[in-house]
């Protein structure tokens, strides 16, 4: 009977014991968190410091920016606090090109409609045109030999409208993207022109050398919202292929519904269709050209992707824009050597060295500033040469060319400016003179 009140006795002994090393166990994690707090609050407060006296001296360089006249470099921060806040507006948008696959699911839902509903009312469609998908967004369609129609009047004018009516919804969509693309690349710019603007100072600033590290960062955000929004480059290739490859096939469509169709037939169709049938026509050359191109092995995705780009330029017609993206697309080494590849150096000195310039331009030359734009993007693409042999040769070239190039515009300017004065007797001509002297540079 003993033998169990000591039992219990000896239970409620280890238990004190056990709570008692709990207990002690419990304090020593209580002093490290403490110590662990104090060390935080210490590191917190040396931050202030730091901060309360970097904010000190931002405001005396401040002062003394102000007082010396440099009131560019606080208008640059001004500047910088705009385009953040704008940058975040763009960052959260709610038309994100997440959304951009469920439109254009939408986008084919409607096309794959109306194209059931023309196909109805003309059964007399080939089997080709039927199981061919309305937009190229879809799975990828390679261009085959479609079915030949054999006879005259099997193909109606409603099949030939909703061929018309894909096409033009293909050629919206790449618009669309191009468009924004576009305003893309002159951000970039922009940016890119202002980390250029910077004034350089003999002595180290930290307000500079701050606006020089928000421009950068900005930059790199807006390169990953552009991947957000359009996917990487592998994706844009395959979404341009793709469509290239649609554009192609009902192109060859519409060329065999026109040739079925007798003359009479053929001006029965509305004027906008057809501007779309001859507008269509060159692009489709240039994007089967680039198919070819792009198919070789050992291609990076990076030229590929320029190659469409430079395309789609080309397309628009558009020389003072055409020489803005070239600029933004010469940015980095790798988009430099992509350029080179897919040749855009001869269409870069054929916008330096051709027509007139200025006011002289005429419609069929480019501006000044765009010649501009073309030199420095051409400079890029020489400097990023690999090869320095290679490299050394082009510089020189592109030094010869360039004092050739400023010779004339400035015998340009100079006949603008004395046109109306004679010249005097005995003397070289104007064209003599400025003809001496180009031949003097080289």
């Amino acid at each position: 009977m003993m033998s169990y009140p000591t039992a219990s006795y000896d239970q409620l002994v280890r238990q004190v014991e056990d709570l008692r090393k709990e207990n002690s166990h419990l304090r020593r994690e209580l002093q490290d968190n403490s110590h662990h707090l104090s060390k935080l609050e210490n590191e917190t407060s040396d931050m202030k410091e730091v901060l309360r006296q970097l904010q000190s001296k931002l405001e005396q360089e401040a002062g003394t920016l102000a007082s010396s006249g440099r009131t560019d470099v606080l208008d640059q921060l001004k500047e910088l606090h705009m385009d953040l806040t704008n940058y975040y507006e763009l960052k959260y948008q709610p038309h994100n090109l997440r959304m951009f696959p469920e439109m254009m699911a939408s986008q084919v839902g409607e096309g794959e409609e109306r194209l059931s509903i023309g196909r109805a009312r003309s059964p007399a469609c080939p089997p080709s045109c039927q199981s061919s998908p309305a937009s190229g967004e879809g799975t990828a369609v390679h261009p085959g030999n479609p079915h030949q129609a054999t006879g005259e009047g099997r193909i109606t004018a409603q099949h030939l409208e909703d061929l018309c009516k894909e096409r033009s919804m293909l050629l919206s969509e790449i618009e669309k993207e191009e468009r924004e693309r576009r305003w893309y690349y002159s951000q970039l710019q922009g940016l890119s022109q202002r980390l250029s603007e910077l004034p350089r100072l003999d002595t180290f600033s930290i307000q500079v050398d701050f606006i020089r590290q928000q421009l950068e960062f900005e930059a790199q955000q807006l390169r990953s919202v552009m991947e957000e929004r359009f996917g990487t480059s592998d994706e844009m290739v395959q979404r341009t292929q793709i469509r290239v490859a649609r554009l192609e096939q009902l192109e060859k469509e519409l060329q065999e519904a026109h040739s079925s169709r007798g003359p009479q037939e053929k001006s029965a169709l509305p004027e906008t269709q057809s501007t779309e049938c001859l507008s269509k026509a060159s692009v489709s050359d240039m994007d089967t050209g680039s198919v070819g191109t792009l198919e070789a092995p050992g291609e990076a995705g990076s030229k590929v992707e320029m190659v469409f780009w430079l395309l789609s330029m080309l397309a628009s017609r558009d020389r003072e824009e055409m020489s803005r993206n070239l600029l933004a697309m010469s940015s980095s080494q790798e988009s430099c050597i992509a350029m080179r590849k897919s040749g855009c150096v001869s269409l870069l000195v054929q916008i330096l060295h051709e027509g007139g310039t200025g006011e002289a331009a005429g419609t069929g030359g480019y501006s000044r500033e765009a010649r501009s734009r073309a030199s420095a993007a051409l400079h890029n693409i020489v400097y990023s040469q690999p090869d320095e042999g290679q490299a050394r040769r082009e510089m020189r070239v592109l030094h010869v060319l360039e004092q050739i190039r400023s010779h004339c515009e400035n015998g340009c300017d100079w006949i603008e400016n004395h046109l109306s004065t004679p010249s005097p007797g005995g003397g070289k001509s104007i064209g003599e003179l400025w003809l001496s002297y180009s031949q003097c540079v080289i």
